[in-house]
């Protein structure tokens, strides 16, 4: 919080708060959750000295269940970094998403070779709808084992481990025609 040790002994904790008002509701959760379970924990926002915001995850207990006037311990977490990656990774699963439902070629993701996410367009490509391709062994796509088996020897290392490749190969549509496709 940008503050020592000194600055914060006898201080009354509403410095840390930007307002009174979120000081006392906090304050209030806090005796109801103690007197319900002997023990509170919320998030909240603390100010630095600097006026820097803070996230924070706060836990309370009293010292003494029977006399709250003995005091309290709390810990303190702080969670700014960890929230801004968390919005971070968000977004970027956005953008990703948003990128896979538009792109004007079939995409999908296999997990150990069953299918787990195919977009619009490589279901149009074979024919085929979401729900159908998906949970779905990688064998769908091909025509005979051997294919399927080239394709897993191509990008999947001794230990089943994906491995960046590229290959043309042939696919089979719901209806099927066989298509030619550069995976």
């Amino acid at each position: 919080v940008g503050r020592s040790a000194e600055e914060l002994r006898g201080q009354s904790s509403r410095i840390l708060y930007f307002s009174n008002q979120v000081w006392e509701e906090l304050g209030e959760k806090f005796t109801k959750d103690i007197a319900e379970r002997g023990w509170s924990s919320n998030e909240t926002k603390w100010k630095t000295k600097d006026g820097e915001e803070l996230d924070i995850l706060l836990n309370i207990a009293p010292l003494d269940v029977n006399d709250q006037s003995k005091g309290v311990t709390f810990v303190a977490l702080d969670m700014t970094e960890m929230k801004r990656s968390q919005k971070a990774a968000r977004e970027h699963e956005i953008r990703l998403r948003r990128i896979f439902e538009s792109a004007p070629v079939g995409i999908g993701f296999d997990v150990d070779r069953v299918i787990y996410d195919v977009n619009d367009e490589l279901c149009q490509m074979l024919g085929r709808d979401q729900g159908e391709l998906a949970g779905q062994d990688c064998r769908v796509f091909y025509d005979n084992d051997e294919e399927y088996e080239r394709i897993g020897r191509l990008f999947y290392d001794e230990h089943g481990e994906p491995v960046p490749a590229s290959t043309e190969t042939k696919f089979v549509t719901k209806d099927g025609r066989i298509i030619d496709v550069l995976l």
